[in-house]
């Protein structure tokens, strides 16, 4: 059994021996210090001083020496949940060493400029299931650290790499026996991370190899075969079967894809962002000459309702409704013509369980029942924050889910479960921000999965809401974890 004291001396008593021998003198190198703390690595015992750096204690020759890679005063030590050591010494920088090889990496978590105003410095240390170690720090966020890759993410509150956590002041760090990372903060209670690294398939329609924004997915739609179509920047439409197979691919168009869609004939209809709208092989575009012509080359998205009539939103012009010629060609009939601005940017539609359509705009949401608009075009319903009777002027999402509720997503005013009254003259809806633990309130689009929880896609982050409990879990998915 071996002891250490205070000031650096270590003693050895043999098992069964009631004699205590003096083995080392720290003080005999260093000086007069004191120890601040201490641990075993690899096979040595590491000696943290108040004010000469750092000393191994080797076991075999019974020798204190000079640590030459730890040049650290007053150091403190955590170990992570692995037995590796963690030591810093309030600088903001924290050393991770090994215990079985013995290796140290050194990271500067929190800027020197930060330090000064943390009167207590302060990390938890945890391993997850695939080898990624997360970090917490009090002043600056959350790190994870692939040891395998040799890679650090940093992830805060705010800004441009804001993450799963709501301040930057975390206080402890845990994980449960699901994988799950918890993570509680001084401001903002506790966070919950799911890891969607499992099962995950990454698809690169253009090439993996290109290293340009080729590969930024402007559509994604499922069609009634199982069938999905991904739309690209570069103006590439692809189209893989359920099992993400390969259908049809290098299919380019001049223009990026917003929207794509079917008839009741199976016909593809896809709307572009400036080059109109191709319907089989037959393309439309906006003619200043022809009042029965597109009214916007722009289209954003494209709706069959239940008596399979197609609806044309367009960002700029309206809504259109394609009529059929006795030459067996369309021509759009035009809505919210002369109305304003933001009424005619169509970003998205849906279709609720009553048949009454919900359009999307910058003006809010716009709610009308088919029929009605098109025997009067003035019968539709408006709510907007203009209005006072929502929370947001722009609607980037909509999504009718399985048991028939209706969710917006806006842009900056988070996520929203929207009631309609039967007489459609006022809208209920109960707001989800960041407040209720949602990643981020630009909300840019909303899915459920068999379970019936939502995945809501931000500009910083993915949530996973359960409807039932109210509760967000936040879901990270980033190049360490894959």
């Amino acid at each position: 059994m071996y002891f250490l004291t205070k000031s650096g001396d270590v003693y050895r008593c043999v098992n069964g021996s009631k004699k205590i021998d003096c083995l080392a003198s720290l003080s005999a190198i260093a000086g007069n210090t004191s120890v601040s703390t201490h641990s075993l690595i690899k096979d040595k015992w590491v000696i943290f001083t108040s004010s000469e750096g750092v000393y191994e204690f080797d076991f075999q020759n019974f020798q204190i020496t000079p640590c030459r890679e730890l040049k650290i005063n007053n150091g403190k030590v955590i170990h992570d949940n692995y037995g590796d050591c963690w030591a810093y010494n309030n600088t903001g920088r924290i050393y991770y060493i090994n215990s079985k090889s013995g290796e140290i990496k050194n990271f500067q978590l929190i800027p020197e400029e930060k330090m000064k105003y943390i009167d207590y410095e302060r990390y938890h240390v945890v391993r997850d299931d695939r080898g990624i170690v997360w970090i917490s720090t009090y002043g600056n966020g959350l790190f994870t650290y692939d040891i395998q890759e040799d890679r650090l993410e940093h992830f805060v509150s705010e800004g441009k790499n804001a993450g799963p956590i709501g301040s930057d002041f975390l206080l402890c760090l845990m994980k449960d026996r699901t994988g799950g990372i918890w993570v509680s903060s001084e401001y903002s209670g506790l966070s919950h991370i799911s890891i969607s690294n499992k099962g995950i398939t990454h698809v690169y329609p253009e090439s993996p190899d290109v290293f340009d924004r080729s590969n930024t997915i402007r559509l994604l739609t499922k069609m009634s075969n199982g069938d999905i179509w991904v739309g690209t920047r570069r103006g590439g439409l692809y189209n893989y079967d359920s099992h993400l197979k390969t259908k049809i691919d290098n299919h380019y168009l001049p223009y990026n894809i917003y929207a794509i869609s079917e008839d009741s004939r199976e016909n593809i209809w896809i709307g572009t962002r400036g080059d109109g709208l191709k319907i089989g092989d037959t393309w439309y575009k906006t003619d200043p000459s022809n009042p029965f012509a597109l009214s916007h080359s722009n289209i954003y998205s494209i709706l069959r309702d239940k008596k399979d009539r197609m609806w044309v939103g367009t960002f700029g012009g309206g809504l259109d409704l394609a009529e059929s010629t006795e030459k067996g060609q369309y021509k759009f009939r035009r809505f919210f013509q002369g109305k304003k601005y933001g009424l005619r940017i169509v970003r998205v539609m849906a279709e609720d369980e009553k048949g009454m359509i919900w359009m999307g705009t910058s003006e809010g949401i716009c709610i009308f029942h088919p029929d009605s608009l098109i025997a009067n075009e003035d019968n539709y319903h408006l709510f907007s924050y203009t209005d006072g009777n929502f929370c947001s002027n722009e609607i980037r999402c909509l999504f009718r889910d399985s048991k028939g509720r209706m969710w917006v997503g806006t842009s900056g005013a988070g996520l929203n479960l929207c009631e309609l009254s039967d007489d459609c003259q006022s809208l209920k809806y109960t707001h989800y921000g960041i407040a209720e633990g949602l990643v981020n309130n630009m909300v840019q689009s909303i899915l459920e999965d068999h379970s019936g929880q939502l995945w809501i896609a931000t500009e910083y982050g993915i949530s996973r809401f359960n409807p039932n409990s109210h509760s967000f879990s936040r879901i990270i998915s980033s190049h360490l974890i894959h």
